[in-house]
């Protein structure tokens, strides 16, 4: 998330001397250096005073900040301007910072955008940053990636520490600039070693992932464990991920939690839905469905879409909290409202069953449609099973087929079965064999038990495969030891034994 430098950061960055190489430093700039802030109060206001611009940008600077003296934004607004109008480049900085964080003045982007400009146009990198913050996020003028990312890379090329991140952020997204995760990556590896906290937690996401970079997991903990022990909360996240799943670590559920529990209790809510999760699945910690629902509803609570539907999935079924369809479907609801395809996909379900509501195909088919339409392979696969019914939709085997194939592809295995299914019985498509056989195998291979079982059907009849029993049978148990029971039947009628 790009954020504005906020005003302490901003100002420090702005805060040079200006006496000449060689020159002495006025007893103002010296208190300054030494950190007496109460000297400097009393060394800089006479100079101030006198009309001496840089002066007043300190004297500004002191009371904004409230540094030696009490904190009063009133006087702080008076000294910026009076020091930009002496020429202070950084008072045009600040007068924006204090105009778009509403410090002392009414908040006005408008505003803060023209003293950003002044002192970006001058070659002051903060205020390029600042400025490209409000062009990304449409803040005082109207959203512009393409000239957030020309301000953010001006400013990457000072010393704006933020700004490395924030460019790097646009290239991970693709705004205003070409997707590109090896622009990313470079971008990240110097706001990293400039210290930026998320700058080097989610350059350890990359390394993760090997997004512009070769996967390295050893490379994710190294810039993962930089942030966390900063108190980064997404360092801590990335740590508690290598750990639960053992990735350039020894796996250590226990540990895991550990990382996730700092994360959370800083209100991150990616961890507060793993967390939720290790609850709920007993990992590292003994199960607990009511502590699993805890984590959820605080994740909930601040808008997480996961943490909705998983919260959702709990009063669904009762599991540490009281069944409430209700408080469930609105949990759903909420979720999918955000674009969440689990969330659609479960509300589909509920309109499907008539659980909690009136049985309605038509409004199954409209959540599994966005779902779908979203890339969600589940979702896919389930409008396809409403086409092939004709529930809710008009009967049609083509389009049937056309949302099994996406489901398929993607390796979904109820879209392998029932895309193997139309091909078997030429629904939809020219009847083919040996293309059912093949996506029969696919769901097969990864475990699923009808496909093992359609696949065992068609060794044995020698359709789409030479006939072989030995298979069948071979995966008809495989199918039957998961307690499919047309495996078991088939068993049964074969006279084989499980």
């Amino acid at each position: 998330m790009t954020a504005l430098s906020h005003l302490l950061c901003t100002l420090c960055l702005a805060l040079g001397f200006s006496s000449a190489a060689g020159a002495t430093a006025t007893p103002c700039e010296l208190a300054f250096q030494s950190q007496d802030y109460s000297g400097a109060l009393a060394s800089c206001l006479p100079a101030a005073e006198a009309g001496d611009a840089g002066a007043q940008y300190f004297v500004a600077y002191l009371y904004v900040n409230g540094l030696g003296v009490e904190k009063d934004y009133r006087k702080a607004w008076q000294g910026f301007e009076q020091a930009a109008s002496g020429g202070s480049v950084s008072a045009h900085t600040a007068l924006g910072v204090m105009l778009a964080d509403g410090l002392g003045v009414k908040q006005d982007y408008a505003k803060a955008a023209q003293e950003y400009l002044k002192a970006a146009l001058r070659g002051e990198s903060a205020a390029q940053n600042n400025l490209g913050a409000l062009y990304e996020q449409g803040l005082g003028v109207k959203q512009d990636y393409r000239l957030a990312a020309v301000w953010y890379e001006k400013a990457a090329l000072g010393d704006a520490v933020k700004a490395p991140f924030n460019l790097a952020n646009l290239y991970i997204m693709g705004y205003g600039v070409t997707q590109d995760y090896t622009k990313a990556a470079r971008w990240l590896l110097k706001a990293a070693e400039l210290g930026d906290l998320q700058g080097q937690a989610t350059l350890g996401n990359l390394y993760l992932k090997g997004l512009g970079v070769q996967q390295d997991y050893k490379s994710a903990l190294r810039w993962y464990q930089k942030a966390a022990e900063a108190g980064n909360a997404s360092g801590q996240v990335g740590l508690g991920y290598l750990y639960k799943n053992g990735l350039g670590v020894v796996k250590d559920e226990a540990r895991a939690q550990q990382f996730y529990l700092k994360a959370a209790e800083q209100n991150d809510t990616t961890a507060q839905v793993y967390l939720g999760s290790l609850y709920q699945d007993g990992l590292g910690v003994a199960h607990d469905d009511a502590k699993a629902a805890q984590w959820y509803q605080r994740a909930a609570d601040q808008g997480d879409p996961e943490g909705q539907t998983r919260l959702g999935y709990l009063y669904q079924n009762g599991l540490g909290v009281k069944r409430d369809m209700v408080r469930a479907l609105e949990a759903y609801q909420k979720a999918a409202a955000l674009g969440y395809s689990h969330a659609q996909i479960y509300l589909g379900q509920t309109y499907y069953y008539g659980l909690g509501v009136k049985q309605d195909f038509a409004s199954a088919a409209r959540w599994y449609q966005k779902a779908a339409e979203a890339g969600d392979a589940a979702g896919q696969s389930s409008l396809g099973s409403l086409y092939f019914e004709g529930h809710g939709v008009n009967q049609d085997y083509r389009q049937a087929l056309k949302w099994f194939q996406k489901a398929a592809d993607a390796g979904d295995a109820n879209g392998q079965v029932n895309l193997g299914y139309l091909y078997e019985y030429g629904l939809g498509v020219q009847r083919d064999t040996a293309q059912a056989a093949k996506w029969y195998r696919k769901a097969a291979d990864g475990g699923d038990p009808m496909g093992q079982t359609n696949l065992a059907w068609m060794y044995e009849r020698g359709e789409g495969v030479e006939k072989d029993l030995e298979q069948a049978t071979a995966l008809y148990r495989k199918a039957a030891a998961q307690g499919y029971a047309w495996a078991k039947d088939a068993l049964v009628r074969l006279n084989i034994a499980p």
